[in-house]
This record gives C-alpha cells, sequence and structure tokens, in this order.
C-alpha cells in the first residue's frame, strides 16, 4: 500500500525555509509515516505542470507556506492554490497554512477561513527566527498525528472538526448546497432549518468572484435592521451557489443560527407577513431568490427589504473556475471564454465538462 503523500506549496524565494521544514518532516519521512513531494522532484524532461498536478491529487495533506512572495504567485494564487481547495472541500484532503514571513495574509479570503500555524498569527521568521525548529517541529507533529489517525488509530473526527474543512462569510471556494425551502405556512416550531444534507459532488459549483456579496449578506445579517434580502439574477448566474455558501459559512461560524433564516427559491407568491415574523422565537431573516424583483416585497415597510442583484462573474473569477474544473489554456485565453459566455457559472460549468471534439 502506498504511504500517505505530504505535498509542499511554495515560492521559490522561500526555498531555504522550504528546505528546513523538509528537514524536520525528513524524520517522519524516514520512518515510514509518509512521503514529502515538492517540485524539485520533478525529474528533468518531465512535463512540470502535469507532475504538479499529479501530485497534488496524491496528496492527503498539503501545507502551503506563506510569504508575500506566496500570495503574489501567479502560480501559486492562480493554478496550486484553487485546486487544493477544491480537493480539500470535495475529498477532505488536510491543508495547513504555514506563515513563514509578514504579509497582509488577513485580507486573503481563504486564509482567513482555516487554522495557520505558527498560533495567533505569528510568523516563523519574525517570531522563532533563532527557534525556527520549533514552529517546524509543531507543523510536522501535526501532520504526523493527522495521518496517524487516518490510518486507523482513532481520534480522526475530532481532528477534523478542530481543524474544519469549510468556512464561509469571507469568500474563497466553497461547494453548493442543495436548497429545500420551508413552507411558510407551516408554525415556527415545525419550520426546518435549511438543508445542510451532503456537499454537492458534482463539479462546476465552486463559488468564486462573490466576495462582495458574501460581505454584504454577513453585514445585513450582523446588523439586524433587513429582514428580508431579495436576491435577484438571470438564471445560471449562481443565485442559489451564492446564498448555500453564505448560510453553510454562517453555521459554521454560528452553530444553530442558520435555524433562524429562510431561504424561498424562485416563490410565486410569498406572503408578507410570513416573510418577516419571528423564527424559534429570534428575528427572522428571510431570502428570497427571484429572476427579477417580486413587486409584492414593495409593499413592506422601508428598510426592511434589500436588494441585491447578482451580476455576471468578472473574467478572472470565470478564469479561475474554467481552470479549476481542468480547462487549460493561456490567462487571456480562459478570461475570453468567461467574457463570450457573458461571465454566468452554469455556461462557464458546461463549456469546462462539455466533451472534447473528435481530432480530424
Amino acid at each position: 500500500m502506498p504511504k500517505p503523500s505530504v505535498f509542499l506549496s511554495y515560492s521559490h524565494k522561500d526555498e531555504d525555509w522550504k528546505n528546513r521544514l523538509r528537514t524536520q518532516l525528513k524524520v517522519l519521512e524516514q520512518l515510514g509515516t509518509f512521503v514529502v513531494w515538492d517540485d524539485r522532484r520533478i525529474d528533468a524532461g518531465d512535463t512540470w505542470y502535469d507532475a504538479i498536478r499529479v501530485a497534488m491529487d496524491d496528496a492527503e495533506v498539503a501545507v502551503c507556506l506563506i510569504s508575500a512572495d506566496y500570495l503574489a504567485s501567479d502560480f501559486c494564487v492562480k493554478e496550486e492554490i484553487p485546486y487544493l481547495l477544491k480537493r480539500r472541500t470535495e475529498q477532505g484532503m488536510r491543508l495547513l497554512p504555514v506563515l513563514l514571513r509578514p504579509c497582509p495574509w488577513k485580507f486573503v479570503p481563504w486564509l482567513k477561513a482555516i487554522q495557520m500555524l505558527p498560533r495567533d498569527g505569528k510568523a516563523v521568521t519574525v517570531d522563532f527566527a533563532a527557534t525556527w525548529d520549533v514552529a517546524f517541529d509543531e507543523v510536522a507533529e501535526m501532520i504526523g498525528g493527522w495521518l496517524q489517525e487516518e490510518g486507523g488509530e482513532g481520534g480522526g473526527e475530532e481532528a477534523l472538526r478542530s481543524f474544519g474543512r469549510v468556512t464561509g462569510g469571507a469568500g474563497g471556494i466553497f461547494r453548493s448546497l442543495p436548497m429545500a425551502p420551508p413552507e411558510v405556512s407551516r408554525s415556527d416550531d415545525d419550520l426546518p432549518p435549511p438543508d445542510f444534507g451532503p456537499l454537492a459532488r458534482t463539479s462546476g459549483n465552486e463559488l468564486f468572484g462573490r466576495d462582495a456579496e458574501l460581505n454584504r449578506l454577513d453585514e445585513l445579517w450582523e446588523k439586524g435592521a433587513v429582514r428580508v434580502v431579495s436576491l435577484t439574477g438571470p438564471a445560471g448566474i449562481g443565485k442559489s451557489a451564492l446564498v448555500s455558501a453564505w448560510l453553510e459559512g454562517l453555521r459554521k461560524r454560528n452553530p444553530g443560527a442558520e435555524r433562524t433564516i429562510r431561504a424561498l427559491d424562485d416563490p410565486e407568491d410569498p406572503p408578507l407577513a410570513q416573510l418577516t415574523r419571528p423564527v424559534r422565537g429570534k428575528r427572522g431573516f428571510c431570502i428570497v431568490i427571484s429572476r427579477q424583483p417580486l413587486p409584492a416585497l414593495d409593499n413592506l415597510p422601508e428598510g426592511v427589504v434589500a436588494r441585491m442583484e447578482l451580476g455576471p462573474l468578472p473574467p478572472t473569477a470565470g478564469r479561475a473556475l474554467l481552470r479549476v474544473a481542468g480547462v487549460r489554456g493561456t490567462d487571456a485565453e480562459l478570461e475570453a471564454i468567461s467574457r463570450d459566455l457573458g461571465g454566468l457559472p452554469l455556461a462557464l460549468v458546461r463549456r469546462a465538462t462539455a466533451p472534447s471534439p473528435p481530432s480530424a
């Protein structure tokens, strides 16, 4: 049986630090706990992109060495990070960021959602400059513990809960969840919460380029004045995926809060009194999803309704969706495809999953 693999994602400008971490990991590697892969293992003559993709596919754990150079790297940001996040969400691969050097990482949505080492925002090169082996020892021990648990020695579920798989509210990549709108005619006690069943496994449900909308929903929820959000946009624009991702993020950050929320997907004639009533003894918050604004919402009191119109994905987000879905091409080529398809996520997914034409 092959040994578990640990994938190291880093900027070549941080190679000295990567090598120091590799020395710590070598202790466990020699004991047969796992094997470590970085791009220096690519043999001459190998197709480097394909070799990296295979290594990411095989990894049980990926370690991202965070620095300004790493976050400024086109290849890391556009190729490796989206693919690793996709594997983390879909297949439960462990993803561990390690802050090497101070940088504005707090503005990067996916990093805000994942536990990072060293803890408390410390950086290896500053807070452990003379004791870097202490910081890297913690990394090695965490990885060894994870792989030992997954090997059947117990405790794996608790580790998963403590580390987390997907959190939301700040953007990043999320999987869309099945929506099961409750019937608003039922009593408060009978209202079911949104359906947080198994994460969808079909390709193309990732959420890209919606940071502003996720943050807006956070803001409306936290301030509490708005009771109904009218989310509109054309078919295929990703309205339900946006709401599902936001609800899942809220559930992770504030368990139970989602039970006070109704999500109505394309209702014909929502009863206004039902939309704004309290749920389970708490203030109600209803998100109404529709292609066109519903005139009935104009009759609600001023300040109770917020309107959000979901527009097409920017070309950069469309490019990311295509690339993660496996479409190969330059940035310019993928962004051109996104523009040609109007920035519609559904159209981009169909383009990515369409069979290739037979060769002549």
